[in-house]
Parts: structure tokens; C-alpha cells; sequence
């Protein structure tokens, strides 16, 4: 057979084929994550499955991809404009948020709650916040604030996403829940030893 001849053979497949990737991916949207979990469910829906390495890899290009950040200063002011206003009670509502384009870099704080969240404020002296990196996709601080009841369970006041975690943002944070509740004056702070928290706070003292 000479080099200019074909043999009609299908191409090579490399990699895992789409309809494999389809399925895995509806798999951990059901709530599955672990390879070994994955793929025993892929066998108990007689569906083929990859070798551990394909796998492997195409969970950790995934992770990847989700904590890469996919949202622009812009893309936020934009969600913030055409969010639509709360129609309950329990309704998400935006109760302040800033776009700074003066600085280096951007600064932006949005904050969130509801007219429910918002008269938990009423009930307690105590005011709980902290900041986390672990329930948001996009690399930025989400801050918290709320208070705890008698059985230690935690009540949420007010959420905050933002470019920093530092003092400018717990003020405008806790400053934005006292402009929507003017009668909050929270006397006991429990946090970390963060002094941007304890800063912030101060804010709300004067206030009072």
C-alpha cells in the first residue's frame, strides 16, 4: 500500500469522548464529586468509563475553571443595575453598594439582604461578622454580619461581597445595615482579632 493510500479507519479518539464528559458533568451536578463516586455511577448507568488518569484530570481542569474569576468590575455594575427590586419580605434587596474607579486597584462593595434579615437588628446588642473566601467563586471577600441567639444558632444580618476585606470595607458594610436600620446600636462585637473588623465597628459606636 503506498503512502498516498487511506485505509478508511476512523480517526484516533484522544481523550474522553464528549457524551463521557456530558455525563460526568450531570453526575456532579447531582451532587457527586469524588472520582471513585463518579465512576460508580457511570457503572450502575452502564455508561463507559474513563481511566483513572483522564478523569483525574478532568476533574481538576474543572476546579480550575470555577475558582478562576469570571466576573469584571463591569460585569458587577451591570448585575447591580439590573437586579430586580425585592417584591417580599424575604426578597434579596441591594441596601448600598460603591464602584470606585479612582483607585489602584478598583475598589467595589455590594451588600445585600432582606427586610426579614434586616429586622433581626432590632432583637440583639451583639453584632457577629467575619470574613470568608470559601463560599464565592471569583477570588473576593465575602463579608457577614449577624448575631447568635440563646441556643447559638447564627442569624445573618446583612452579606457583602467586595475587592478587600480591610477597614474601608467593614465601615461601609456596617455603615450601609445602620443607614437601612437607624436604631441598631450593637454595644458587643464578637470577631477574630482582625483590626479591620474592630475598626469598622467603632464606626457604628460613634454613630450612636
Amino acid at each position: 500500500m503506498g503512502p498516498s493510500e487511506h485505509t478508511h479507519k476512523p480517526p484516533k479518539q484522544w481523550g474522553m469522548p464528549k457524551a463521557t464528559k456530558r455525563a460526568i458533568v450531570e453526575i456532579m451536578d447531582g451532587g457527586m464529586k469524588k472520582p471513585h463516586a463518579i465512576k460508580r455511577r457511570m457503572r450502575a448507568k452502564n455508561i463507559a468509563r474513563p481511566i483513572n488518569r483522564q478523569l483525574e484530570n478532568f476533574l481538576a481542569r474543572r476546579k480550575k475553571a470555577s475558582t478562576r474569576p469570571i466576573a469584571s468590575f463591569t460585569d458587577m455594575e451591570e448585575f447591580i443595575r439590573d437586579m430586580p427590586p425585592p417584591s417580599g419580605p424575604d426578597d434579596p434587596m441591594i441596601i448600598a453598594s460603591h464602584f470606585d474607579r479612582t483607585t489602584k486597584p478598583k475598589w467595589f462593595q455590594v451588600v445585600w439582604s432582606t427586610e426579614r434579615l434586616l429586622g433581626l437588628t432590632a432583637l440583639s446588642p451583639s453584632l457577629c461578622a467575619d470574613a470568608t473566601y470559601k463560599i464565592v467563586n471569583y477570588g473576593w471577600p465575602l463579608l457577614v454580619a449577624g448575631t447568635t441567639d440563646r441556643g447559638k444558632s447564627f442569624h445573618p444580618f446583612a452579606i457583602a461581597i467586595c475587592s478587600t476585606e480591610d477597614e474601608r470595607a467593614f465601615q461601609f458594610f456596617f455603615q450601609a445595615i445602620r443607614a437601612r436600620c437607624p436604631n441598631w446600636s450593637p454595644d458587643v462585637l464578637v470577631a477574630d482579632a482582625a483590626n479591620a473588623i474592630e475598626n469598622g465597628f467603632k464606626v457604628i459606636l460613634f454613630l450612636q
